[in-house]
């Protein structure tokens, strides 16, 4: 019985799109709420640029280091927010800037303390083999998914995108691989494109898993 389960997973974890399909689908997700997205990324960009500014007209001593925290701090503000946004967008709903972020604040502790969790494990995991860190990294990518669309607890969302990134454990290796090549590119334009066109991959893997999981 527990083979024919087994089988039957690692068939539907065959089945899932390949990692390079995501493109297509992900692009159309970020056209959906381009401007949410965009505003997303730009408010904590735009307030390390003031400290910048008035930094390199000496008009406020130590400006630069203050807004730069300043900017720090509404980026991690807004990291839920980016998650939710992506959920919402392969589900092809829209999203404004202002309920993304208030649904996200929902979860901003939570998201927090699963970011230190992740950062902790996995880099252990780096600091010990190497290897071992690659895969806590493919056991935890999907963790924020977890926990903001099915309001998980921390441990709880880690726990499961464990369990179900192993039972298609592929599916997220192909993720992982393709992110990690356009992070290789970034220091040309075409790598920075490519990454942002990918942006939603994670937030669709997810949802496939998540579909996949549920017919197991």
């Amino acid at each position: 019985m527990a083979k024919r389960v087994k089988a039957k997973v690692t068939k539907q974890a065959q089945e899932l799109p390949g990692a390079f399909e995501l493109f297509k689908p992900s692009w159309q997700a970020i056209k959906l709420n381009a401007i949410t997205f965009i505003e997303l990324i730009v408010v904590p960009f735009m307030v390390s640029l003031i400290g910048l500014i008035f930094d390199h007209s000496r008009t406020v001593v130590g400006s630069r280091i203050a807004f730069q925290a300043i900017g720090d701090i509404v980026g991690l503000l807004l990291g839920p927010a980016v998650v939710v946004t992506q959920l919402a967008s392969v589900r092809g709903k829209q999203i404004d800037f202002w309920p993304a972020v208030r649904k996200g604040l929902h979860f901003f502790w939570r998201y927090v303390l699963l970011g230190i969790c992740m950062v902790v494990v996995i880099g252990i995991g780096f600091v010990l083999l190497i290897v071992p860190g690659f895969f806590m990294l493919r056991r935890y990518i999907l963790a924020p998914y977890y926990l903001i669309d099915q309001d998980l607890k921390v441990l709880d969302a880690m726990k499961k995108s464990a369990e179900q990134s192993k039972q298609f454990s592929m599916a997220v290796w192909g993720l992982l691989g393709v992110e990690l090549l356009f992070v290789a590119l970034t220091f040309v334009l075409v790598g920075v494109v490519l990454t942002l066109m990918y942006y939603c991959a994670p937030a669709l893997r997810y949802y496939q898993i998540k579909a996949a999981a549920k017919r197991a």
